[in-house]
């Protein structure tokens, strides 16, 4: 097979290829994209050019037949392809990179003989890496490049000297940087002793270990350490009598190879039938993987059962579509990326196990040095640097890549982006001050998002998953946390939603419906999207009972902690100091009998009894209008909302509702928002009285980015005990109109 056809050869081709392989800054002097030829044309040329094979071996690998085939098998006939440029930037300073090749599809749908039925575009990220062949000037022969990249080829195993290289590089280089601050001491750890093949209890002084974070499947936990064998564990040898899921013993294997000795796992160091055991150990995962000299990360397809792909050998795959592919094209070496990435189409939901499970994400974000492995090649990941296995960059003088998790691991550990203590606050000027909360929100709204849309195989662990991440948090800025939420603008940070999906609720019992734990995938919302957001209602909590004080005493504690920071925090939210306070003493005896201590919260709000209409009558859908009763339509509807349409001036959201509380056509009944409710508070019915909850104050300040509506909050009660319901939408000038009344509620 020649090296490229006439074609690929062209000088057109050639010197888009020159310029992806010395970088960024040559994108002004090259074309954006160079044309191939269509689809059939490459399939054509595949037999006699190793480019052209490439490009389809390396679209096939990303593309499903559906994909590629389309509803009339003609989309990838008429389909075009290009090569477009894919930059990539290295982090110091922001102005060196290095751009990879991205493969471009212009696709036209339609019957062989007939029109165009429809165009779309998709691509193939990081298809290829270019790198130049010839030597630098002042290379020796065998002497790495300061200022290129250079490429590796991907072997059948792992190569322990390269992961001891990032290791020492990262140790030398980084040092501290590289490793967790202000993280709480571990007194007492079980570890892995891979040279015994025991598990040995250490208290006081913890030795150097490395971590696994893995994805259990259909491991059996009865099959670690039990009350039954821990007695006997410390034995050596005692591990080669139990059969090790293969993820664990890949990891004893390579700690082996690498010179380690100790290993933290879950499966083997958690006696995992003891439940004192477990309130122990599952507090402190956080502490444990951010103490740890490196996690190891099995991200490979198979879950626990394909174990950490290169170890052993056979367990990767190097042929067919997943070959690694080296073309020389006139002193150019263009090399396939391991790791291609569609764009254009939604995403397979055929992810690596490990990237879906709500466990993984505290323990990839807490530990500060990750070796990951994935079905294709090994990653290193720490704090200020990330590698990987199939180019050669950590070389270069002027910087390394950054990777996607990196920002939030600098937000909780260090950089300019880290989630800072809020007691420093009170040396910052008003500015920082505003920066600093916002970054929080920032990060915490992402973080908790990202964690809700991860599945776990008990509900039950929902809140222990994510307790190291908060932890973290918590001991970084000093804000508390409660059941999930921030105490920080506790009031605000209510208004999660569920972005017009009624979602289901979790089986479990003990967590109050007003936390987004409570539903699988609620989005958070960042309780600062819209600038300013005062508060209308301020939450107390029942104070838990001191040891010897009366079960039947009543204490009421404010989770919100403005108050404690009222020079920083009173600044970011006016109107917060309207809300009305609660004394114990306005709550009756009988609410005080079923309030429980921190779980339900307290609030004096002003409210608004309402209907809940479903949007599709004809099914059971959980997005629907919200109906003003009809002694309250009259009131909206006489409360200035009439505007003259002449005015230009005039807000066309106003005009718009004008025209729906007026005209409404659901007789004495008015419209004044939107709403989604939960899955479990449908209950088939087209209809649900609710009550509808100021959150957030009228004089909320507002930008041209913030929708034309305000967020509010729906709930359901039932003797004297209110529920989440759903989260509601009222639009900006109606939300003053409104004849709110106050009322005391517990919601639990």
């Amino acid at each position: 097979m020649s090296e490229a056809c006439e074609v690929c050869r062209s000088p057109a081709v050639v010197q888009f290829l020159v310029a992806v392989a010395k970088g960024i800054n040559e994108r002004t002097i090259a074309p954006p994209s160079v044309l191939l030829g269509s689809w059939d044309e490459l399939q054509e040329r595949r037999r006699n050019c190793a480019l052209c094979e490439a490009v389809i071996s390396v679209s096939q690998r990303i593309f499903t037949d559906e994909q590629l085939r389309g509803d009339d098998d003609t989309m990838v006939k008429s389909a075009t392809c290009r090569l477009s440029w894919n930059p990539h930037r290295y982090r110091e300073g922001g102005k060196s990179g290095y751009s990879r090749v991205e493969i471009m599809m212009d696709v036209n749908s339609g019957p062989p003989t007939g029109p165009v039925r429809s165009r779309h575009h998709c691509s193939v990220a990081n298809a290829f890496q270019i790198y130049m062949a010839k030597r630098e000037p002042n290379q020796r022969p065998g002497e790495r490049s300061t200022t290129s990249l250079q490429p590796r080829i991907r072997k059948d195993t792992y190569d322990p000297n390269l992961v001891n290289d990032w290791l020492g590089m990262c140790e030398q280089k980084h040092g501290d940087l590289c490793i967790a601050q202000s993280v709480r001491a571990i007194s007492k750890l079980r570890l892995v002793d891979v040279k015994n093949m025991s598990v040995v209890q250490f208290s006081h002084v913890i030795p150097p270990y490395v971590s696994l974070s893995w994805v259990w499947g259909k491991v059996k936990a009865e099959d670690g350490l039990t009350d039954f064998n821990s007695s006997e564990a410390s034995t050596r040898g005692f591990l080669n009598q139990v059969e090790l899921p293969t993820a664990v013993g890949d990891a004893i294997m390579l700690l082996i190879s690498l010179g380690e000795r100790y290993l933290w796992v879950d499966f083997l160091c958690i006696i995992q039938d003891n439940a004192n055991d477990k309130q122990t150990y599952i507090p402190q995962m956080g502490a444990i993987y951010s103490l740890a000299r490196f996690t190891l990360i099995a991200d490979g397809d198979l879950g626990a059962q394909g174990g950490l792909p290169g170890v052993r050998p056979g367990t990767r795959t190097v042929t067919g579509m997943k070959k690694q592919h080296f073309i020389d094209i006139d002193g150019l070496l263009v090399v396939s990326c391991l790791e291609p990435e569609i764009r254009g189409f939604r995403r397979s939901e055929n992810r690596p196990p490990w990237g879906t499970r709500a466990w993984t994400l505290q323990e990839k974000l807490l530990s500060p040095r990750c070796l990951i492995f994935n079905s294709d090649q090994i990653h290193w990941e720490c704090l200020q640097a990330s590698y990987c296995e199939e180019t050669a960059f950590e070389h270069l003088t002027h910087g390394c890549e950054e990777s996607a998790y990196e920002g939030l691991r600098h937000s909780l550990y260090s950089g300019p982006s880290s989630i800072r203590s809020v007691h420093s606050w009170m040396q910052e000027s008003i500015t920082e001050k505003e920066k600093i909360h916002q970054n929080f929100h920032r990060q915490y709204t992402y973080l908790a998002s990202e964690y809700n849309s991860r599945r776990l195989s008990l509900d039950s662990d929902i809140m222990n998953a994510f307790k190291g991440v908060l932890e973290t948090i918590s001991d970084k800025s000093g804000i508390r946390f409660f059941w999930g939420l921030p105490c920080s603008l506790f009031e605000q940070n209510l208004l999660w939603s569920t972005y017009d999906r009624g979602e289901e609720r979790r089986k479990v019992e003990g967590i109050p419906t007003w936390s987004w734990l409570t539903l699988k995938s609620a989005t958070v919302v960042n309780a600062l999207e819209d600038p300013y957001p005062g508060a209308a209602i301020r939450c107390f909590k029942r104070a838990d009972c001191p040891p010897g004080t009366a079960q039947d005493s009543f204490q009421l504690h404010q989770i919100s902690q403005e108050r404690d920071y009222p020079q920083s925090l009173s600044l970011l939210s006016p109107g917060q100091s309207h809300a009305k306070m609660i004394q114990a003493e306005e709550i009756s005896s009988v609410t005080r009998a079923r309030i429980q201590p921190s779980y339900h919260i307290i609030f004096w709000a002003e409210t608004l009894d309402v209907l809940w209409s479903a949007d599709n009558q004809e099914s059971y859908s959980c997005s629907g209008s919200l109906l003003a009763n009809p002694q309250d339509a009259d009131a909206i509807r006489a409360h200035g909302l009439k505007i003259d349409e002449s005015d230009p001036k005039a807000p066309a959201s106003a005009r718009i509702l004008y025209e729906r509380t007026v005209f409404d056509p659901r007789g004495d009944f008015c419209s004044i928002g939107f709403a989604t409710i939960h899955e479990a508070c449908r209950e088939k019915k087209q209809k649900i009285p609710c009550t509808l909850i100021k959150v957030l104050t009228e004089n909320a300040r507002r930008n041209r980015h913030t929708p034309q509506h305000t967020r509010a909050l729906l709930i359901t009660e039932e003797r004297g005990i209110a529920v989440h319901t759903g989260n509601a939408r009222i639009g900006h000038e109606l939300y003053s109109c409104i004849p709110w009344r106050q009322r005391l509620i517990v919601l639990g």
